[in-house]
């Protein structure tokens, strides 16, 4: 049986500490609809379910008890989406400081498996692969 809204509401303040009224203050309502909500004498409409869920960093599927996973909140999605991007922009500039990095596409990755690398010392390091396995596909493509 789901969880019911004024259940997780209470449990939301219960585990974090705080009182009705501090809850209260940072949703912007008085402390006894508060309490109603918690109550569940009244229900509460869209707008207040989308600050409760941003203020307690749970997801509104959570909120209302069709979920019994917090989820993410949208400060972490926010952080998430700025470390995806910042992984696209490595991977841009390591492929552009090496052209014969591979890109996904099969021959440029079958390029890369058998290809000749110099490191900074100027040594030479080649694939020690044999005819046979030259032409095996690499194991990632």
């Amino acid at each position: 049986m789901p969880r019911k809204f004024c259940v997780i509401l209470s449990e939301l303040r219960h585990a974090r500490g705080l009182s009705q009224r501090e809850v209260a203050q940072a949703l912007h309502i008085s402390q006894p609809l508060l309490s109603h909500y918690e109550k569940g004498v009244r229900e509460p409409g869209l707008e207040f379910v989308s600050r409760a869920c941003d203020f307690y960093g749970v997801t509104a599927d959570y909120m209302l008890g069709r979920t019994q996973r917090p989820g993410t909140s949208s400060a972490e999605l926010i952080e998430l989406h700025a470390a995806v991007e910042m992984l696209k922009t490595l991977s841009r500039t390591l492929t552009t400081a090496n052209p014969r990095c591979p890109t996904g596409s099969s021959s440029s990755a079958a390029r890369w498996s058998s290809a000749t690398w110099k490191t900074s010392s100027s040594t030479t390091w080649s694939s020690s692969a044999s005819a046979a396995s030259r032409s095996r596909r690499a194991p990632w493509v």
